[in-house]
């Protein structure tokens, strides 16, 4: 069917509902009458920014050793009797010379390279560096010379442990604290923002975890830190203690 114009197509579209089509409603989508809410207020507060500065300070404190346990490490060659009885020499030179508690042990295993090894150990307390140094030449002068042909080589160890360390922790990690403000403020002045209030604190390492026991009921911990007379000038009989805790804080 060949239509003339729009006008003549327009008259032949059929009629719904007895009557015909607008113009504008085939012209124009229907538009919805469904009311629009307004956006809706959230209420309380407004959530905090994310971002910060976040460092690392450190702190060290010298704690004094309540207790002392020295080590008279023994070698020799072969569990010969000589070397038994060598190694029972040394233990009771130290109780004649100021450590009561000395004695004997062999290690319940071992190699079999043709050596052995023994300790003579004990305990002292209220250690100091003249302490240990007058139990070490006691013992050295009260040993029979029978003990120098029964072994290869010896060493002295000695560890350290402390009753209660609370109140030396709690002011390590005081300082520790203080210096991660310090580093915090030495950031935020280089990225011209202003410090803020602490977000979190975390002890990454809370001291050494040696020589302090953790409760009161605790054995004693002893500190590999100690009293080393070969390699430390000084002598210390103080355990050392470093903490290391990451601080973050808020820019304002």
């Amino acid at each position: 069917m060949h239509f003339k114009n729009i006008w003549s197509l327009i008259g032949c579209l059929p009629l719904v509902a007895g009557a015909a089509l607008p113009i504008a409603a085939i012209a124009q989508p229907a538009m919805s009458t469904a009311p629009v809410n307004a956006p809706r207020r959230i209420s309380g507060p407004v959530p905090s920014r994310t971002d910060g500065i976040t460092v690392t300070g450190r702190a060290t404190v010298r704690i004094p050793a309540t207790r002392m346990r020295i080590n008279v490490n023994v070698y020799g060659r072969g569990p010969t009797q000589s070397f038994d009885d060598a190694g029972k020499a040394i233990a009771q030179a130290m109780q004649r010379n100021g450590v009561p508690d000395a004695r004997w042990v062999l290690p319940l295993s071992g190699g079999g390279n043709g050596n052995t090894q023994g300790t003579a150990t004990g305990s002292i307390d209220g250690p100091t560096r003249e302490k240990v140094e007058t139990i070490t030449r006691s013992v050295l002068k009260t040993l029979p010379e029978s003990v120098a042909g029964s072994i290869t080589n010896y060493n002295v160890q000695t560890l350290l442990a402390a009753s209660d360390c609370s109140a030396e922790e709690a002011r390590a990690i005081d300082a520790a604290i203080a210096d991660a403000r310090r580093r915090g403020m030495l950031v935020a002045r280089a990225a011209s923002v202003r410090l803020g209030d602490v977000v979190s604190v975390n002890a990454t390492s809370p001291g050494t975890g040696q020589g302090c026991p953790t409760s009161p009921d605790d054995a004693p911990s002893y500190a590999f830190n100690g009293y080393q007379p070969g390699n430390d000038p000084s002598g210390s009989t103080d355990i050392i203690e470093n903490v290391f805790v990451t601080v973050t804080f808020a820019v304002r």
